[in-house]
């Protein structure tokens, strides 16, 4: 072999090393960021069970209680949105008041079975301890699944 074609094997072999080293490292740096990254979502799961029924109710009614500590634990101006599905959407209305009774949200989302209904909701600064989500209910529609989002 000439003296240039060892060269030109050598650059080769060190081009594709570096590259070897560089999707290693860049693996290893997405692998330690989506491990330590913040997840603002928790997730909540209900399979339909018969204590997930809604009741036919003319009042608010408290469908789930988030206490914000569990996100942040020193209490203070959150937003985000509650996401709801149900059997079947129609003639069920929702919103999201704080621990003093202050609505902080609404929806009147019509929809049909198994359609995801979101409901923000925003604190207005105010410093808040739970994000509680209560219904009305025309009729006994059941709960698949309530996931909720924290900014």
């Amino acid at each position: 072999m000439d003296k240039p074609s060892i060269n030109k094997d050598m650059a080769v072999f060190g081009i594709i090393l570096f590259l070897f080293f560089a999707s290693f490292a860049a693996l290893f740096g997405v692998s330690i960021y989506e491990l330590t990254k913040k997840e603002p979502e928790q997730r909540l799961l209900f399979i339909g069970e018969e204590e997930t029924k809604l009741q036919i109710t003319n009042e608010w009614t408290q469908l789930y209680n988030f206490y914000t500590k569990n996100v942040d634990p020193s209490p203070g101006s959150l937003s985000g949105d509650y996401i709801v599905v149900l059997s079947s959407s129609t003639g069920v209305e929702f919103r999201v008041v704080d621990e003093n009774g202050n609505v902080m949200g609404s929806n009147l989302d019509r929809g049909s079975g198994y359609v995801e209904s979101t409901i923000g909701w925003n604190s207005g600064g105010r410093t808040i301890t739970n994000a509680i989500l209560e219904y009305k209910s025309t009729q006994n529609a059941i709960v698949s699944r309530i996931e909720i989002s924290v900014n």
